[in-house]
């Protein structure tokens, strides 16, 4: 089985079990970043997978929320560095359904073991500066 993460907006995370390019199991949760790991563990455990049962992971690249993406992103790398897990990634610039999503393009572009996945982004990161309100330029 391949786990399957999306998390594009901010409050939703789409978790799924594939079985070659077919989704085994696919559940939508409600809940923001700072809970991914914790439902991801959930939801290994209510399907009976281990981690050790995993073949493969696919996840979304984006484009989407900036923290949603880079939480979902840094456990989707970690599991492939510390499991030797192959990583699949997708761009989802069609806002299509994960069903609709892995039926178009399979579980994704296969990123080298010596790699990591990259987040694509819809807009820069709005990220606030330690010395007041005022966002700091991303790009400069």
């Amino acid at each position: 089985m391949m786990l399957f993460l999306c998390a594009q907006d901010l409050q939703q995370l789409w978790i799924g079990l594939l079985n070659e390019e077919t989704f085994h199991v696919i559940e939508r949760k409600d809940i923001f970043p700072e809970g991914y790991l914790n439902e991801i563990d959930l939801f290994l455990k209510r399907n009976e997978i281990r981690l050790e049962d995993l073949t493969g992971l696919s996840i979304v690249t984006g484009p989407g929320s900036f923290t949603a993406s880079r939480v979902s992103l840094t456990i989707a790398n970690t599991l492939h560095f510390t499991r030797k897990l192959p990583l699949f990634v997708l761009k989802n610039e069609e806002n299509l359904s994960p069903i609709e999503l892995i039926s178009k393009f399979g579980v994704g572009q296969k990123v080298e073991e010596e790699e990591y996945a990259h987040a694509f982004y819809n807009r820069p990161p709005h990220i606030t500066s330690p010395f007041g309100d005022k966002p700091l330029d991303a790009t400069a």
